[in-house]
This record gives structure tokens, C-alpha cells and sequence, in this order.
């Protein structure tokens, strides 16, 4: 089957996966070296701009990963409708970016991090243009991702051998940033290129910007909410800790996210064929949500075990001397992996296709409004460990929520 009569679905589907891929890959391969090169103190620095960086990029993508590129897929056959959309797009990102640059004045005046080093905030503004601004969703939209895809892998290779070739001491925290968000930039540009060559440019237009804006809510949420607490936590941390406590819990964080990362395939392979048999067949449906249940919930102990278990093995071998104080911390992320598998499973897999999508974007800003609350109270006085433990009983409150509406339906057991 093809999309368009060229361009397989299944190249597609390479093509962003392998993007995904990419992305992990060549995050987790600087860690070690990093983390040992620049110690806990400029690390906890890096990670921490790292963090607002994608805090404020997370903003300014919003939705339209999911919203844009659906609008673009069922206009693609009219080329003066996809112009306006992407003009729109374009306008609605750059009201967001203001809103982005606001909360930095506040930022460089409240946090110490980058009140005393300024210079990190600019730069953390490089990767929040080049991730903010990547025009991925409109060949997500298009169905054309094969180039672009690697563009962007080109450019992560790209500013990962810099990294490797150019820091050298502590000293060099600043040239990590600078190096990973030009050839980041770049890699944007070069993808905003190549859609212009496509699309007409027309000037956004402010009506059809706050439109686009008002269309993409709900699916900021839903794509974007758990990636946007995650990364506010270490931004949080940062406010009340040093930065050697920083990179503690932003090297923990990472190693798990990593782990998080192995369960998404098998959950994105399974959603279209619940999706699909929920229409069809109930009953069938729910028998397979069930299998899928104890799939992604046994792979998620397998792995929250191993990581709880060896957690003083690990950090060890990847993190290295120094960050002795992430092995607690990664001891207690460990739990985030079961309770977000099955948070996928009873949010993703059962209550969407059941059409309880707003009361899953519910769920996940209830727990994450709890996330932010008790890593607030929590970072003062019990530091990395006290944030970790805010994620912890966010996403076990999530689960908590989830679980009781399907009960309640009776769909579960």
C-alpha cells in the first residue's frame, strides 16, 4: 500500500523511527563521556539548560506535531490550504516563542544558574529555535519524511562528533550547548528549506495563527505532557539545588528515560490494532487490551527491576565516579517505568480508544500539577531524591485515576 502512489507507508514509518532511534542513540552515547569530562558540577550545568531548553521547545511545538500534521494530511491535495497552514503554524509558534522568551527575563533574574552564568541561557535558546522550529510535522503531514528524518540524523551525529572531538575540560560546559544546538539549527533550517520548496510562503495571519493555536490545545496534552514534566523537574531541582545535585538526578533521569524508550515500540504496535478492533468487536478488543496489559505491564517490572537491582552497576559503568548520589535516585525512577507502562496501557490502550481521550488529558494534568506541587515542596529539603519521588507518586496517581474510571466501566477485569 502507498500513500500517495511513490511513497510506502512502510518507508515512513522507517524513516521516523529511525529519527527516533537517532535521537536516543546519540543522547545516551555522550553521556559517559560527559558526564566524566565535565563532573557533576558543569554536567549538572548542561543538564539543567538542557532541561528549560526542552521545557520551552515542548511550549513551542504544542500540539502540532499531531494537529498541524493531521491538517496537512487531509489538505495535502490543495496547495494554497497547505500554505495557509503552515503560514499559520509558523505565526502560532512565534506567539509562543514570545511567551517562551517572557519566562526566561523571570528565569535569568530568579535562578542562580543562569543569573550567574547568562551565557548558558542564550544558549539553551539555540536548541529551543532548532527543536521548536523543526518543520517535521508538515512531512509527518505529507507523508515525505524519509529527508528530512535524515537531515536530522545527519545533524546528531554531526554535533555529537563535535562534542566528542572539541570538550575537553569542565571549562568547555558551554561549548556542549553550543555545539549540539548549532548543528541542530542547522539541521532546521536545512528541513524549513526544503518545505519552502514545496509550499508557498505566505505571511502568518494573527486570526488563523490563534486558530491553529486553539485547534492544537487538547493535543498538547496528550502528545507533549509527559515529556514537558519531565523536564521541568530537573529545571525545578535546579532552582533550590547545586549543580552537582542536578546532574544526580538529570544522569538518573536520562538512563531511565532510555528504559522508558524500549516499551514505546510494543505500545505503538498494539494502539491501531486495539483502535481498530474497538469499532469492530468489543469484546475482542478488550481481550487483546488485556494481553496488552500484561505484556507492557510484565516488560515494565522486567525492566524497573534490573534497573532497581544493578542501579549501583550501572551508574558506575555509564556515569562514573562522582555520581554516587544518582544510584538512589535511579533505585526510586525505577518505579516510573512499570507505572508508565501501565499507564500507557490504561490511558493509551484502553480509555482513547474507548473515546475517554479528555478524561485521560485530564489525568495527566491532574498528575502532573501534583508533579510540579511536590517537587516544589519536596526539592528544598530532600533534593534529587525528593523530586524523584514527586514523579514517582504523580504517576502512581495517574494509574490511580485511569484504573478507577475503567473499574467503573467494568472493562478491565
Amino acid at each position: 500500500m502507498t500513500s500517495d502512489g511513490s511513497k510506502p507507508v512502510w518507508s515512513n514509518a522507517l524513516a521516523l523511527y529511525s529519527a527516533q532511534f537517532a535521537t536516543y542513540f546519540f543522547q545516551l552515547l555522550t553521556v559517559p563521556f560527559l558526564a566524566r569530562v565535565l563532573r557533576p558540577e558543569s554536567y549538572g550545568v548542561v543538564l539543567f539548560s538542557m532541561a528549560f531548553a526542552t521545557w520551552i521547545s515542548i511550549i513551542i511545538r504544542y500540539g502540532f506535531d499531531l494537529s498541524a500534521a493531521r491538517d496537512v494530511a487531509r489538505s495535502r491535495s490543495d496547495s494554497e490550504e497547505v500554505s495557509r497552514i503552515v503560514a499559520s503554524v509558523i505565526g502560532g509558534k512565534v506567539l509562543l516563542m514570545l511567551g517562551g522568551l517572557g519566562i526566561s527575563v523571570v528565569v535569568v533574574l530568579a535562578v542562580p544558574i543562569f543569573r550567574e552564568g547568562p551565557q548558558f541561557l542564550l544558549l539553551a535558546w539555540v536548541t529551543v529555535l532548532a527543536v521548536g522550529f523543526n518543520p517535521f510535522w508538515y512531512f509527518v503531514g505529507s507523508e515525505r519524511m524519509k529527508l528530512p528524518a535524515a537531515v536530522n540524523i545527519i545533524m546528531r551525529a554531526a554535533g555529537t562528533a563535535a562534542i566528542f572531538l572539541l570538550v575537553r575540560s569542565p571549562e568547555d560546559a558551554w561549548l556542549v550547548l553550543a555545539l549540539q544546538g548549532s548543528m541542530w539549527l542547522l539541521g532546521t533550517a536545512m528541513n524549513t528549506v526544503f518545505m519552502y520548496r514545496v509550499v508557498a510562503f505566505r505571511i502568518p495571519a494573527l486570526a488563523d495563527s490563534w486558530a491553529e493555536l486553539k485547534r492544537g490545545w487538547r493535543l498538547f496534552f496528550f502528545n507533549s505532557a509527559s515529556n514537558f514534566y519531565s523536564a521541568i523537574n530537573t529545571f525545578i531541582l535546579g532552582i533550590f539545588a547545586s549543580p552537582a545535585v542536578v546532574s544526580h538526578y538529570g544522569g538518573a533521569e536520562r538512563l531511565m528515560s532510555a528504559a522508558r524508550a524500549l516499551i514505546h515500540p510494543l505500545a505503538k504496535s498494539t494502539f491501531p490494532r486495539i483502535s481498530g478492533l474497538m469499532s469492530r468487536d468489543k469484546d475482542r478488543a478488550e481481550k487483546f487490551a488485556r494481553l496488552t496489559f500484561f505484556l507492557l505491564g510484565g516488560l515494565g517490572l522486567i525492566l524497573a527491576s534490573t534497573a532497581f537491582i544493578f542501579a549501583s552497576q550501572i551508574v558506575d559503568l555509564i556515569l562514573g565516579p562522582g555520581y554516587e548520589g544518582a544510584v538512589p535516585v535511579m533505585q526510586v525512577l525505577a518505579f516510573v517505568i512499570l507505572l508508565s507502562a501501565l499507564n500507557n496501557v490504561l490511558g493509551v490502550q484502553w480509555l482513547v480508544p474507548l473515546g475517554l481521550d479528555r478524561f485521560v488529558n485530564a489525568a495527566v494534568l491532574a498528575a502532573g500539577a501534583v508533579n510540579i506541587a511536590l517537587a516544589t515542596v519536596l526539592a528544598p529539603n530532600f533534593g534529587a531524591l525528593g523530586v524523584a519521588w514527586a514523579v514517582v507518586l504523580s504517576e502512581a496517581l495517574a494509574a490511580m485515576i485511569m484504573f478507577a474510571r475503567l473499574t467503573h466501566a467494568r472493562r478491565l477485569l
